[in-house]
């Protein structure tokens, strides 16, 4: 059916893999969501800290999901110990975004602890579909 509508193999490819990125991503963005918001409400956690837990918890599930599921098929799979430095590096910058958003929010404006979600969710989403397409698994 996509192939009807989209006659361009690298445009249906990349729509394919913004969509399977999109699955993956709510997948692993409800992950870190769950992870942080058990942190801070239930562990009592600070902000901060429960985003640094919560990503470093989805860290090596995000790397097998995306490798084998967001850019299946998508660049060469020689390398691996560079595409997983790669992914490393691209989440370490996943982490920076997050972990700022968490503390802009939360300890620099005062905002609700759970407002740092919405940045999980609408931004940081963004940034690592770019990196994990044209760096990463390219």
């Amino acid at each position: 059916m996509l192939s009807g509508l989209i006659k361009d193999k690298q445009q249906r490819d990349m729509l394919l893999q913004v969509a399977r990125f999109g699955i993956s991503g709510v997948l692993l963005t409800a992950l870190v969501g769950v992870l942080y918001t058990f942190g801070v409400y239930q562990l009592h956690i600070i902000p901060t800290l429960s985003t640094t837990i919560a990503i470093a918890i989805a860290t090596v599930p995000g790397y097998l999901i995306h490798s084998k599921f967001s850019f299946s098929g998508h660049g060469s799979r020689d390398n691996q110990h560079v595409r997983a430095l790669r992914f490393a590096v691209t989440n370490g910058l996943s982490f920076a975004s997050n972990f700022f958003f968490t503390w802009l929010l939360t300890s620099y404006f005062g905002e609700p602890k759970w407002t740092p979600n919405l940045a999980f969710l609408f931004v940081t989403p963004i940034i690592t579909f770019t990196l994990n397409r044209k760096w990463v698994f390219a």
